[in-house]
Protein backbone atom coordinates (compact mmCIF):
# COMPACT_ATOMS: atom_id res chain seq x y z
CA UNK A 1 0.00 0.00 0.00
CA UNK A 2 1.48 2.99 -1.05
CA UNK A 3 2.31 5.43 1.31
CA UNK A 4 0.18 8.61 2.37
CA UNK A 5 1.47 12.09 1.72
CA UNK A 6 2.30 14.13 3.99
CA UNK A 7 -0.24 17.27 4.45
CA UNK A 8 1.75 20.29 4.19
CA UNK A 9 1.58 22.28 7.55
CA UNK A 10 -0.58 25.92 7.28
CA UNK A 11 1.30 28.55 6.72
CA UNK A 12 2.35 31.23 9.56
CA UNK A 13 1.62 34.25 7.49
CA UNK A 14 -1.71 34.69 8.04
CA UNK A 15 -4.14 36.76 5.45
CA UNK A 16 -8.06 37.53 6.60
CA UNK A 17 -10.93 39.56 6.30
CA UNK A 18 -9.84 40.69 2.82
CA UNK A 19 -12.03 43.43 0.92
CA UNK A 20 -13.96 44.29 -1.01
CA UNK A 21 -16.07 41.19 -1.24
CA UNK A 22 -19.55 40.31 -1.32
CA UNK A 23 -20.51 37.62 1.13
CA UNK A 24 -17.43 36.59 1.84
CA UNK A 25 -16.13 36.15 -1.55
CA UNK A 26 -19.01 34.21 -2.78
CA UNK A 27 -20.11 36.90 -5.32
CA UNK A 28 -17.90 39.39 -7.50
CA UNK A 29 -17.90 42.88 -6.77
CA UNK A 30 -18.94 45.45 -9.08
CA UNK A 31 -17.23 48.37 -10.41
CA UNK A 32 -16.59 50.06 -13.57
CA UNK A 33 -13.78 51.02 -15.90
CA UNK A 34 -11.46 53.60 -14.52
CA UNK A 35 -12.25 52.85 -10.92
CA UNK A 36 -10.08 52.19 -8.25
CA UNK A 37 -10.36 49.71 -6.25
CA UNK A 38 -9.38 50.04 -2.70
CA UNK A 39 -8.07 47.14 -1.08
CA UNK A 40 -7.28 46.04 2.69
CA UNK A 41 -6.78 43.06 4.64
CA UNK A 42 -5.03 41.58 7.86
CA UNK A 43 -1.74 39.86 7.44
CA UNK A 44 0.10 39.23 10.48
CA UNK A 45 2.84 36.25 11.36
CA UNK A 46 4.09 35.29 15.00
CA UNK A 47 7.85 36.14 15.52
CA UNK A 48 9.01 39.75 14.85
CA UNK A 49 10.23 38.93 11.30
CA UNK A 50 9.34 42.20 8.58
CA UNK A 51 6.72 41.58 6.26
CA UNK A 52 5.71 42.43 2.85
CA UNK A 53 2.39 42.56 0.75
CA UNK A 54 1.07 43.45 -2.53
CA UNK A 55 -2.87 42.86 -4.11
CA UNK A 56 -2.14 41.11 -7.07
CA UNK A 57 -4.32 41.37 -10.14
CA UNK A 58 -5.25 40.21 -13.62
CA UNK A 59 -7.42 42.03 -16.33
CA UNK A 60 -10.27 39.38 -18.48
CA UNK A 61 -7.87 37.45 -21.10
CA UNK A 62 -4.93 38.05 -19.36
CA UNK A 63 -2.36 35.51 -17.76
CA UNK A 64 0.14 38.15 -16.30
CA UNK A 65 -0.38 39.31 -12.79
CA UNK A 66 0.37 42.76 -12.00
CA UNK A 67 0.73 44.32 -8.34
CA UNK A 68 0.68 47.45 -6.82
CA UNK A 69 2.04 47.49 -2.64
CA UNK A 70 0.00 47.37 0.21
CA UNK A 71 1.06 49.31 3.55
CA UNK A 72 0.01 48.51 7.20
CA UNK A 73 -1.76 51.97 8.34
CA UNK A 74 -2.05 51.19 11.76
CA UNK A 75 1.41 49.42 12.51
CA UNK A 76 2.16 52.98 15.07
CA UNK A 77 -0.48 50.89 17.47
CA UNK A 78 0.81 47.03 16.80
CA UNK A 79 -2.39 46.64 14.08
CA UNK A 80 -2.02 43.91 11.55
CA UNK A 81 -4.43 45.88 9.25
CA UNK A 82 -2.55 46.53 5.26
CA UNK A 83 -4.44 48.85 2.85
CA UNK A 84 -4.05 49.52 -1.07
CA UNK A 85 -5.34 50.29 -3.87
CA UNK A 86 -5.17 49.43 -7.80
CA UNK A 87 -6.95 50.65 -11.17
CA UNK A 88 -9.47 48.60 -13.44
CA UNK A 89 -9.49 49.39 -16.96
CA UNK A 90 -10.73 46.39 -19.20
CA UNK A 91 -14.43 45.43 -18.93
CA UNK A 92 -15.24 41.86 -17.81
CA UNK A 93 -14.37 39.81 -15.08
CA UNK A 94 -11.05 40.44 -12.77
CA UNK A 95 -9.62 38.59 -10.87
CA UNK A 96 -7.67 40.06 -7.79
CA UNK A 97 -5.44 38.40 -4.77
CA UNK A 98 -3.30 39.10 -1.75
CA UNK A 99 0.50 37.69 -1.15
CA UNK A 100 2.64 38.51 1.81
CA UNK A 101 5.75 37.18 2.53
CA UNK A 102 8.60 37.35 5.25
CA UNK A 103 11.83 40.26 3.96
CA UNK A 104 14.64 38.80 5.56
CA UNK A 105 16.61 41.72 4.46
CA UNK A 106 14.71 44.43 6.08
CA UNK A 107 13.84 42.35 9.19
CA UNK A 108 18.20 41.72 9.32
CA UNK A 109 18.55 45.54 8.36
CA UNK A 110 16.26 46.68 11.52
CA UNK A 111 17.91 44.33 13.87
CA UNK A 112 21.33 45.97 12.96
CA UNK A 113 20.03 49.78 13.53
CA UNK A 114 18.86 48.97 16.68
CA UNK A 115 22.50 47.42 17.82
CA UNK A 116 24.09 50.27 16.21
CA UNK A 117 21.89 52.77 18.11
CA UNK A 118 22.64 51.00 21.61
CA UNK A 119 26.40 51.44 20.66
CA UNK A 120 27.26 47.78 20.65
CA UNK A 121 30.94 47.25 19.63
CA UNK A 122 30.76 43.89 18.01
CA UNK A 123 28.65 43.62 14.85
CA UNK A 124 30.18 41.04 13.29
CA UNK A 125 28.32 38.70 13.55
CA UNK A 126 25.27 40.55 12.24
CA UNK A 127 27.74 41.97 9.67
CA UNK A 128 28.41 38.43 8.02
CA UNK A 129 24.97 37.82 8.10
CA UNK A 130 24.42 40.76 6.34
CA UNK A 131 26.72 40.10 3.93
CA UNK A 132 25.38 36.66 3.05
CA UNK A 133 22.08 38.31 2.26
CA UNK A 134 23.42 41.08 -0.17
CA UNK A 135 25.22 38.39 -2.13
CA UNK A 136 22.35 36.35 -2.31
CA UNK A 137 20.56 39.17 -3.92
CA UNK A 138 23.27 39.94 -6.51
CA UNK A 139 23.07 36.58 -7.55
CA UNK A 140 19.48 37.03 -8.81
CA UNK A 141 19.93 40.60 -10.00
CA UNK A 142 21.34 42.01 -13.38
CA UNK A 143 23.62 44.73 -14.56
CA UNK A 144 24.17 47.94 -12.66
CA UNK A 145 22.24 46.63 -9.48
CA UNK A 146 24.47 43.32 -9.55
CA UNK A 147 27.65 45.63 -8.95
CA UNK A 148 26.29 47.66 -6.68
CA UNK A 149 24.93 45.01 -4.23
CA UNK A 150 27.96 42.69 -4.70
CA UNK A 151 30.14 46.28 -3.78
CA UNK A 152 27.59 46.86 -0.67
CA UNK A 153 28.34 43.18 0.20
CA UNK A 154 31.94 43.71 1.06
CA UNK A 155 31.68 47.46 2.12
CA UNK A 156 29.84 46.78 5.37
CA UNK A 157 32.17 44.74 7.09
CA UNK A 158 34.56 47.72 6.46
CA UNK A 159 31.13 50.04 7.67
CA UNK A 160 28.12 49.09 8.97
CA UNK A 161 26.26 52.37 7.97
CA UNK A 162 26.49 51.10 4.15
CA UNK A 163 23.75 48.44 4.97
CA UNK A 164 21.59 51.38 6.65
CA UNK A 165 21.32 53.19 3.49
CA UNK A 166 17.80 53.53 1.93
CA UNK A 167 18.83 53.14 -1.26
CA UNK A 168 20.48 49.78 -0.68
CA UNK A 169 16.92 47.94 0.85
CA UNK A 170 15.31 49.35 -2.44
CA UNK A 171 17.70 47.95 -4.11
CA UNK A 172 17.42 44.29 -2.30
CA UNK A 173 13.59 44.69 -2.27
CA UNK A 174 13.53 44.45 -5.92
CA UNK A 175 15.16 41.03 -6.59
CA UNK A 176 15.26 39.43 -2.81
CA UNK A 177 13.33 36.00 -2.84
CA UNK A 178 9.62 35.86 -1.21
CA UNK A 179 10.51 33.81 1.67
CA UNK A 180 7.11 32.05 2.70
CA UNK A 181 5.15 33.87 0.26
CA UNK A 182 1.37 33.39 0.68
CA UNK A 183 -1.83 34.02 -1.11
CA UNK A 184 -5.62 33.87 -0.62
CA UNK A 185 -7.32 30.26 -0.86
CA UNK A 186 -8.50 31.53 -3.82
CA UNK A 187 -8.75 34.34 -6.02
CA UNK A 188 -11.58 37.35 -5.76
CA UNK A 189 -13.32 38.59 -8.51
CA UNK A 190 -14.51 41.71 -9.67
CA UNK A 191 -17.60 42.52 -12.54
CA UNK A 192 -16.34 45.64 -14.47
CA UNK A 193 -18.76 47.23 -16.58
CA UNK A 194 -18.42 49.86 -18.72
CA UNK A 195 -19.02 53.66 -17.84
CA UNK A 196 -22.35 53.81 -18.94
CA UNK A 197 -23.51 51.19 -16.04
CA UNK A 198 -23.43 54.16 -13.18
CA UNK A 199 -26.05 55.90 -14.67
CA UNK A 200 -27.86 55.96 -18.50
CA UNK A 201 -30.77 56.60 -20.31
CA UNK A 202 -32.19 53.79 -22.13
CA UNK A 203 -34.90 53.50 -24.27
CA UNK A 204 -37.33 50.43 -24.87
CA UNK A 205 -39.08 49.55 -28.42
CA UNK A 206 -40.68 46.82 -30.56
CA UNK A 207 -38.74 46.66 -33.44
CA UNK A 208 -42.44 45.09 -35.11
CA UNK A 209 -43.55 48.90 -34.51
CA UNK A 210 -40.74 50.54 -36.37
CA UNK A 211 -40.58 48.07 -39.56
CA UNK A 212 -38.05 45.65 -38.28
CA UNK A 213 -34.72 45.96 -37.55
CA UNK A 214 -33.93 47.99 -40.63
CA UNK A 215 -36.23 50.83 -39.80
CA UNK A 216 -34.85 50.81 -36.18
CA UNK A 217 -31.43 51.22 -37.51
CA UNK A 218 -33.06 54.21 -39.34
CA UNK A 219 -33.85 55.46 -35.87
CA UNK A 220 -30.67 55.33 -34.00
CA UNK A 221 -29.75 58.95 -35.18
CA UNK A 222 -32.64 60.32 -33.49
CA UNK A 223 -32.67 58.84 -30.48
CA UNK A 224 -29.12 59.80 -30.17
CA UNK A 225 -29.72 62.99 -30.54
CA UNK A 226 -33.16 62.71 -27.79
CA UNK A 227 -30.08 61.85 -25.35
CA UNK A 228 -30.63 58.44 -24.77
CA UNK A 229 -27.88 56.36 -24.50
CA UNK A 230 -29.06 52.62 -24.84
CA UNK A 231 -31.24 51.26 -27.19
CA UNK A 232 -32.98 48.14 -25.29
CA UNK A 233 -35.01 45.60 -27.28
CA UNK A 234 -37.32 43.12 -25.78
CA UNK A 235 -36.33 39.30 -25.34
CA UNK A 236 -36.57 37.30 -28.60
CA UNK A 237 -37.52 33.98 -29.04
CA UNK A 238 -37.73 31.25 -31.59
CA UNK A 239 -41.13 30.27 -32.87
CA UNK A 240 -42.64 27.02 -31.89
CA UNK A 241 -43.17 23.95 -34.61
CA UNK A 242 -46.62 22.75 -33.41
CA UNK A 243 -49.93 24.58 -34.00
CA UNK A 244 -47.76 27.85 -35.72
CA UNK A 245 -49.02 30.59 -38.06
CA UNK A 246 -48.56 30.61 -41.70
CA UNK A 247 -47.48 33.70 -43.30
CA UNK A 248 -49.44 37.05 -42.85
CA UNK A 249 -50.87 35.66 -39.81
CA UNK A 250 -53.10 32.87 -41.16
CA UNK A 251 -53.43 29.07 -39.74
CA UNK A 252 -50.61 27.25 -41.35
CA UNK A 253 -50.94 23.37 -42.12
CA UNK A 254 -51.99 21.06 -39.12
CA UNK A 255 -48.98 19.21 -37.87
CA UNK A 256 -51.29 16.68 -35.96
CA UNK A 257 -54.07 14.41 -36.48
CA UNK A 258 -57.03 16.15 -37.77
CA UNK A 259 -59.14 14.21 -35.51
CA UNK A 260 -58.77 16.94 -32.49
CA UNK A 261 -61.70 17.21 -29.53
CA UNK A 262 -64.12 19.82 -30.20
CA UNK A 263 -63.19 21.03 -26.81
CA UNK A 264 -59.40 22.36 -28.23
CA UNK A 265 -61.68 25.10 -30.79
CA UNK A 266 -64.34 28.01 -28.70
CA UNK A 267 -66.76 29.48 -30.41
CA UNK A 268 -67.88 33.15 -29.07
CA UNK A 269 -71.79 33.48 -29.40
CA UNK A 270 -73.15 35.82 -31.83
CA UNK A 271 -74.31 38.27 -29.27
CA UNK A 272 -70.43 39.10 -28.15
CA UNK A 273 -68.37 41.29 -29.32
CA UNK A 274 -66.16 40.58 -31.98
CA UNK A 275 -62.12 41.59 -33.40
CA UNK A 276 -61.48 41.96 -36.63
CA UNK A 277 -59.30 39.24 -37.68
CA UNK A 278 -55.84 40.39 -39.92
CA UNK A 279 -57.42 39.20 -42.99
CA UNK A 280 -60.25 41.52 -42.76
CA UNK A 281 -60.34 45.04 -42.55
CA UNK A 282 -64.48 45.01 -41.18
CA UNK A 283 -66.44 42.78 -39.52
CA UNK A 284 -69.00 40.62 -41.64
CA UNK A 285 -72.94 42.06 -42.19
CA UNK A 286 -74.64 39.24 -41.52
CA UNK A 287 -76.09 37.78 -38.43
CA UNK A 288 -75.51 34.60 -39.81
CA UNK A 289 -71.64 35.02 -40.87
CA UNK A 290 -70.91 36.60 -37.78
CA UNK A 291 -70.88 33.21 -36.00
CA UNK A 292 -68.84 31.39 -38.37
CA UNK A 293 -66.72 34.20 -39.02
CA UNK A 294 -65.89 34.58 -35.16
CA UNK A 295 -65.41 30.71 -34.60
CA UNK A 296 -62.98 30.74 -37.07
CA UNK A 297 -61.26 33.50 -36.18
CA UNK A 298 -61.05 33.49 -32.38
CA UNK A 299 -60.29 29.42 -32.55
CA UNK A 300 -56.66 29.23 -30.56
CA UNK A 301 -54.68 26.39 -30.91
CA UNK A 302 -54.18 24.14 -27.51
CA UNK A 303 -50.30 24.82 -27.34
CA UNK A 304 -48.19 27.75 -28.67
CA UNK A 305 -45.19 27.44 -29.76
Amino acid sequence: MPARAKAQPPSRIRIEHAAPTVDGGRWPVKRTVGDAVNVSADIFRDGHEVLRAVVRWRAPGEKRWQESPLVAVDAHHDGVRWEGAFAVETPGRTQWTIQAWVDLFAGWRDELARKVDFGQPDLSGELSEGAVLLRAAADRAKGERKRALTAAAEAIAADPQVALAPGLLELVEAVQERTEATELSEPLEIDVDRTLARFGSWYELFPRSWGGFKGVQEQLPRLQELGFDVLYVPPIHPIGHTSRKGRKATPAAPTRSATRPAATTRSTPSSAPTRTSARSSRPPTSTTSTSAWTSRSTARPTTRG
